[in-house]
């Protein structure tokens, strides 16, 4: 039986790219700064305390208040921007000054879902039950770590992410499980998601308004995707996957499973040896790493 141990040592590796939402944009050359803002952004309901002496703007204009050591105890990269600042002071109350603001830039990795995510973390804030947007913000919040900081808000949010693979949630489509255990190149996570597919195929179905859009079914949940998957395909085949979604995997992951998948029928469902599948991604895992 497999363990759901994450990885004391995670190491960054190749650059993460997007996945799921159509109007993600790539991550750019841009760099984060103190400076002025003219308008007002929309204040974040949560990290909003009144005492807090900085302000993160996230690329989509939500502030943050927080409380400079977090940062600087967390972050190296922050760290180093609050220091050279000169404006690190932390004797100096709030209310007495204007407070000091970094504006994040990325529209990948620095969006407020991803900004929010990484300060529960870092406050130890608990995570509500995940649903398919939340796990969005998993994969460029790892990108946003590998830019930021390396140490405790990196292992909670692989411990987030084992969480969520031992939860089942209904709300989060197993493949996209795989997807994020090759995120973290964490080959173990990859199987244990493999064996959550049984049965899980794409169906066509209807929304709210009479329209017809495809979902992968997973009891009475389902999530839209942009390219229609013939119905009854297997959601564990890659052929169907979005491309958004094989641009996001890692090379070696991706090869893994497309090898592994030859020598199974992916449409026999439930009869089929999930067990088997997984075993022999990891064998190939093995042999190609």
């Amino acid at each position: 039986m497999r363990k759901n141990i994450p990885p004391t040592n995670p190491s960054p590796h190749t650059p993460r790219r997007p996945i799921m939402s159509s109007d993600t944009e790539s991550p750019k050359s841009q760099s984060s700064s103190l400076v002025e803002v003219e308008n007002e952004p929309k204040m974040d309901e949560v990290h909003s305390d009144a005492e807090a002496d900085l302000i993160l703007i996230s690329s989509d204009y939500v502030a943050f208040k927080v409380y400079k050591y977090h940062l600087i105890s967390a972050s190296p990269v922050f760290r180093h921007m609050l220091l050279s600042s000169g404006r690190s002071n932390g004797d100096t109350d709030a209310a007495d000054k204007e407070d000091d603001r970094i504006v994040l830039t990325d529209t990948f990795f620095e969006v407020s879902g991803v900004v929010r995510l990484f300060l529960d973390l870092l406050q130890s804030n608990k995570w509500p039950e995940p649903t398919s947007n939340d796990i969005d913000y998993l994969f460029p919040l790892f990108s946003f770590l590998d830019k930021y900081e390396r140490g405790l808000v990196r292992h909670a949010a692989f411990r987030v992410a084992y969480d969520i693979l031992k939860s089942k949630s209904a709300n989060i489509s197993p493949h996209h499980l795989f997807i994020l255990g090759s995120d973290m190149d964490d080959t173990h996570y990859c199987a244990d998601a493999i064996l959550m597919m049984v049965g899980k195929v794409w169906v066509s179905n209807t929304d709210d308004k009479g329209r017809k859009v495809d979902r992968w079914f997973w009891g009475s949940s389902g999530v839209k995707t942009v390219e229609a998957p013939p119905n009854g395909s297997n959601v564990m085949d890659p052929r169907f996957w979005d491309a958004r979604e094989l641009a996001a995997m890692q090379p070696l992951h991706l090869l893994a499973l497309m090898r592994a998948t030859t020598k199974y029928d992916l449409t026999s469902g439930t009869k089929m040896d999930w067990n088997g599948l997984a075993d022999e991604f990891l064998r190939i895992m093995k042999t190609v790493k």
